[in-house]
């Protein structure tokens, strides 16, 4: 069965609904069948940046999966195991900046193995 790891880096004070349906979301995994942990990422600003130490961590364990979760977002209850049971490498949703006069993903880059991995570091 797979092995789920959640990682979060959340605001001193996360939105009530966003951790209420992530919870959710995780009980409905477990209820599933799958092993699910939470991972939270701590220090620093919310965001991909302090993802890195938990996803070193999660390519070192038995974990299969890493589904990276934001404190501002309401989670399907079944968003979890749809994402694993759709068999992707990889499965992205686009973030936005919140910057009105323009449209730009809040992190990017080229693409390449390499450059994700430097920014595990």
């Amino acid at each position: 069965m797979p092995s789920v790891l959640v990682g979060i880096a959340p605001r001193m004070q996360p939105f009530d609904d966003s951790m209420d349906s992530l919870r959710t979301a995780m009980q409905f995994a477990c209820d599933a069948g799958f092993t699910v942990r939470l991972g939270k990422a701590r220090g620093g600003l919310p965001g991909f940046q302090n993802y890195g130490p938990a996803m070193a961590q999660m390519l070192e364990s038995e974990d299969t999966h890493f589904f990276v979760a934001g404190d501002d977002v309401i989670y399907p209850e079944d968003c979890i195991v749809r994402l694993v049971n759709a068999g992707k490498d990889v499965i992205s949703g686009i973030y936005r900046m919140n910057v009105l006069n323009q449209v730009q993903p809040a992190n990017y880059g080229d693409g390449t193995a390499e450059t994700f991995l430097a920014r595990l570091k």
